[in-house]
């Protein structure tokens, strides 16, 4: 099987994440089971909303490229607590396409499950979704 240069693959997460072209940020209470994004359930407490996003760069961590936000993304106050265990992204505010999926992760980079309560406004840092090929 043949594989991607490290340009190749610059180039695929630049084209599945490109700037100036929204994809939607959400939650998942339980992460996708497989790879083709089935198996999990998205979030769906009171005030949730997908995030639009367009702003990535690329970051690197050798041997593996990145597409990281560049910029925060803040989702509006929720009004009811969410319990999530993971984050994705798609290519529509509603349904659509799973385009990449990972779980929630600590300073130590553990998996863990975040607790949202009602009037927070959950949100990602600059540069905290990474999104990589290897």
């Amino acid at each position: 099987m043949a594989g991607l240069t490290d340009y190749g693959e610059q180039q695929a997460l630049i084209a599945l994440l490109p700037n100036g072209t929204n994809v939607y940020i959400g939650f998942f209470t339980v992460l996708p089971t497989a790879d083709d994004g089935t198996g999990g359930t998205e979030a769906s407490s009171g005030g949730y909303a997908r995030k639009d996003h367009q702003a990535w760069i690329n970051a690197a961590e050798a041997p593996i490229t990145y597409r990281v936000n560049n910029g925060a993304i803040t989702f509006t106050a929720l009004t009811e607590d969410l319990v999530a265990v993971g984050w994705g992204i798609w290519d529509a505010s509603v349904a659509g396409n799973l385009i990449a999926f990972g779980p929630i992760l600590d300073v130590g980079e553990n998996e863990i499950t975040q607790t949202f309560t009602s009037g927070n406004q959950p949100s990602f840092v600059d540069q905290e979704l990474k999104i990589g090929l290897n």
